[in-house]
């Protein structure tokens, strides 16, 4: 008898507890994204009209609100003087029938406008003014039509800001803060994100030296830019959870907190994200780090969450080639059910926070209008909680 009496204080109400009644505390409530994105590059894509076509199916049958797509200057000016946009206005068609939003990553250089090559598009221009003059013009051309620009993809991976094995933070400080005045120069509306940085520190040195050092030499991007992006993987092929801090990690929570100090309070962008099934990582665990890493993210109130990526590859045994929602014949793996449910229950609700006072081990989001979520360890509410969230 006494257990029962426990259980009725504990929980505040007349009867036994129940998940319906057991009422929890969380912290206060934030904006919701408007749903769930899907990095995926689809220049390749549009310039056949039937591949883009069937991009756009599944784009769609995953409820994808967005997607996070590269726009290359070499594409759009492959010679100083000449624009050629056409591959983008296809692209940017298709996902307008589609109603899905665009999150256009600006990337990366062009050969003309670099001494260093004669043929890779990886390498920065020597005079950051040429990349601004290009956001411009993308910017003019998709006034109204796209309102996210996000500068550059992991500057501070090599292999995307070559030929530095950790990219040059001040000198991407310097073409960031010249492309986002030349957006807004052209279209006032639209959002300038700074380009997401991989977060570890691996070989490479980690999103948060490279931010530190970008803003010590260009403290005006705090003015100039809207929004920081992040990567907020573990270290990679990524492996463990996202609340582990195992083998060195940083929470995901704390990433996003992270950069949110660095810069200020600005608002915080997860622009990709994601596992593969490689190792310790199963079809059924990459589902679970899915919609948890979703659901913190929600909770720490960053304004959009793009998971990389929408397909598998070809080569099972290489971890680039498993992320995807769908597989290599295009069939919906557990990470698609996944997406749909978040992105299902973000279109119901608009509020979310972290669920407080929970058992150590334990974690819960809450989100407003739908309900509670929580997964991990111990029992809350009568629930047993285990890797999978369980809604409630």
């Amino acid at each position: 008898m006494w257990m029962w009496w426990f259980l009725w204080l504990a929980c505040g109400g007349d009867k036994p507890s129940s998940k319906e009644d057991c009422a929890l505390s969380h912290g206060p409530l934030v904006d919701l994204p408007e749903g769930m994105c899907v990095a995926r590059n689809l220049t390749s894509w549009a310039g056949d009209p039937e591949r883009l076509g069937d991009a756009m199916a599944d784009l769609e049958r995953v409820q994808a609100t967005a997607v996070r797509s590269d726009v290359l200057w070499h594409i759009i000016q492959p010679e100083e003087g000449t624009w050629e946009f056409e591959r983008y206005d296809a692209m940017l068609d298709a996902l307008e029938a589609s109603n899905i939003e665009l999150v256009a990553i600006l990337a990366y250089g062009t050969p003309w406008a670099s001494s260093q090559t004669t043929g890779e598009s990886t390498y920065p221009p020597d005079d950051p003014a040429d990349f601004a003059a290009f956001a411009a013009a993308v910017a003019e051309r998709y006034q109204g039509r796209v309102t996210k620009y996000e500068i550059w993809n992991e500057p501070n991976a090599g292999r995307f800001w070559r030929p530095e094995i950790s990219g040059d933070p001040e000198a991407w400080g310097e073409l960031a803060l010249l492309a986002a005045r030349a957006i807004h120069a052209a279209d006032p509306m639209a959002e300038v994100i700074l380009g997401g940085t991989f977060f570890p520190a691996q070989i490479i040195i980690g999103g948060e030296e490279f931010v530190e050092r970008a803003l010590a030499a260009h403290p005006e991007l705090l003015v100039e830019a809207d929004t920081i992006a992040v990567h907020p993987y573990p270290t990679y092929p990524p492996q463990v959870a996202p609340e582990s801090e195992e083998n060195s990690n940083t929470r995901l929570v704390d990433v996003v907190a992270t950069m949110r100090t660095l810069t200020d309070g600005m608002p915080v962008m997860i622009s990709e994200y994601g596992w593969p099934v490689w190792g310790d990582v199963d079809e059924d665990i990459q589902a679970q780090f899915l919609e948890r890493a979703a659901l913190l993210s929600a909770g720490a109130g960053v304004t959009g969450i793009c998971w990389y990526t929408l397909w598998n590859g070809e080569d099972p045994d290489n971890p680039e080639d498993s992320f995807g929602l769908l597989d290599v014949d295009g069939e919906p793996k557990p990470t698609a059910e996944a997406f749909i449910r978040l992105a299902d229950a973000f279109e119901r609700s608009e509020k979310a926070a972290p669920i407080t006072d929970l058992p150590e081990g334990a974690h819960g989001v809450h989100l407003d209008g739908v309900g509670d979520v929580l997964w991990g360890e111990g029992e809350v509410c009568g629930e047993t909680l285990g890797p999978t969230p369980l809604w409630r």
